[in-house]
């Protein structure tokens, strides 16, 4: 490869693994969201009144991933005995519904939020997956000299953008309906619009780094894509130029040239067109020498220029 796809194709492939390690920690760290609490704030009968092991939890400071919410500071002894935590201050994030009885119904907002979720998961998922793929299809290029390469791996580095595009604009939307439109109730679950006033005004909310990573991740594949797309135009480009320049470089000094004849070939004594296997052949040079002189034909035309 010349220059110009070169450097291109070796930006693509130094920015892999750190899109690469973004995807993985964006994947698998627990700070997508934190939410934080000042007891302070809080009066005295929400802090000791009796609740679900569970929803005391939205009483304290906490972060929450795509698989666990972890509660923040050392008054976390009602995380003990739940059964639903992972280790000593994480619970797990459920995917499925927790339905006990018959009578237990979740309204239509509940169900989208829920799919939201499993979509913002599985697209991360693709998003990783793709650009691993992706990666590994650039690397080849190294050994291999052609163009397919680097288009197949432009091809699965946007696949990969655009599906953790997806996945965080899925993860907006249920963040969205948790907010605003949920109000369901539930053992382990107090939405947003369920919260008491004083525990709405003593807590805040922010993205944190895991959301962060995922979004830088993104947006280097999406980079990485385009300077792998053009990478492979112009090493398409720069292999017709070299070919036309082989042809003239042989054709003007005189040496023979290795050509490949058409499969349809013309009559040049009866003006029709028949049917040649297609075999290699040697143009040598007195084929250009006499390349403007009149050949002699037979038949009803007597002289025919070539």
């Amino acid at each position: 490869m010349t220059r110009c796809s070169s450097v291109l194709a070796c930006v693509a492939s130094l920015l892999g693994p750190f899109v690469l390690l973004f995807y993985a920690l964006s994947f698998s760290t627990d700070y997508w969201v934190s939410y934080t609490v000042d007891r302070t704030q809080l009066p005295k009968d929400l802090r000791t009144q009796s609740r679900s092991e569970k929803s005391l939890r939205f009483y304290h400071s906490r972060n929450r991933g795509l698989f666990r919410e972890c509660v923040q500071g050392n008054e976390t002894d009602f995380v003990d005995d739940n059964s639903g935590s992972l280790d000593i201050n994480c619970f797990n994030v459920n995917y499925e519904p927790e339905i006990k009885t018959v009578s237990d119904r979740y309204s239509g907002q509940y169900w989208a939020r829920l799919h939201l979720l499993r979509c913002h998961l599985a697209f991360l998922a693709i998003g990783l997956v793709t650009y691993t793929v992706a990666f590994v299809v650039g690397m080849v290029i190294c050994c291999k000299r052609h163009p397919g390469f680097l288009k197949a791996a432009g091809l699965f580095a946007f696949t990969s953008a655009f599906s953790t595009a997806a996945a965080i604009a899925f993860f907006h939307g249920a963040e969205y309906i948790e907010r605003n439109t949920i109000t369901d109730r539930s053992d382990g679950e107090q939405f947003y619009q369920n919260w008491p006033k004083e525990l709405k005004d003593a807590s805040s909310r922010r993205y944190d780094w895991s959301y962060i990573l995922g979004w830088t991740g993104m947006i280097l594949a999406a980079i990485c894509a385009v300077c792998y797309i053009i990478a492979a135009w112009m090493l398409k480009s720069e292999q017709k130029m070299e070919d036309s320049d082989e042809i003239l470089k042989h054709r003007y000094s005189g040496g023979p040239m290795l050509i490949q004849d058409p499969g349809y070939v013309e009559d040049p004594y009866y003006n029709k067109m028949f049917y040649q296997h297609a075999r290699p052949a040697a143009a040598y040079p007195y084929i250009v020498e006499m390349s403007n002189r009149p050949a002699v034909a037979y038949g009803e035309h007597h002289w025919q220029w070539q």
